[in-house]
């Protein structure tokens, strides 16, 4: 879980679809880089394109949005946690409650399928680390249960 870090992390999304939360976690992932307009602009772009191509909604309420980071180094993560859950098209047709947008520089596809493969495992098939991450109420506590159970060594503040 070494793509996210605690600044990244939105523990209450205000958004009311799918695509205003990818737009809100763009800004996050823009502030936490200090993108300007334009590579934020393309950011977005990029995600809701590919968004619109093939939905990235995984079932068990995860969707994992993905977009090009064009002059990044390394892949971005944004995690954003909606409590009331987003309506979306799901394979298993659960709201979406959790919002993980990854910003992926060309440089960094094998890297991205690794850490769609970590989220996948995860997020995707711990029922309870998902309820704890709702009841999370700071960024460095959701950090900790997401390294924990992900079998990283970082606290939440060597993430950080």
């Amino acid at each position: 879980m070494d793509f996210l870090h605690p600044e990244r992390l939105s523990l209450a999304l205000t958004a009311t679809t799918l695509t205003a939360a990818i737009a809100e976690l763009v800004e996050v992932v823009a502030r936490s880089m200090n993108l300007d307009r334009q590579r934020q602009a393309e950011l977005l772009r990029s995600t809701l394109e590919r968004e619109a191509q093939v939905p990235t909604c995984l079932g068990e309420g995860i969707a994992v949005p993905h977009g090009a980071l064009p002059n990044g180094e390394e892949v971005v993560g944004a995690l954003g946690i909606h409590h009331a859950g987003l309506d979306a098209t799901t394979p298993d047709g659960k709201a979406v409650h959790f919002v993980l947008l990854l910003a992926t520089p060309p440089s960094q596809r094998q890297r991205h399928v690794e850490v769609l493969a970590t989220v996948a495992r995860t997020l995707g098939m711990d029922p309870d680390l998902r309820e704890k991450l709702l009841a999370t109420k700071t960024a460095a506590a959701a950090m900790e249960l997401l390294n924990e159970a992900s079998g990283g060594s970082h606290s939440a503040s060597a993430v950080g």
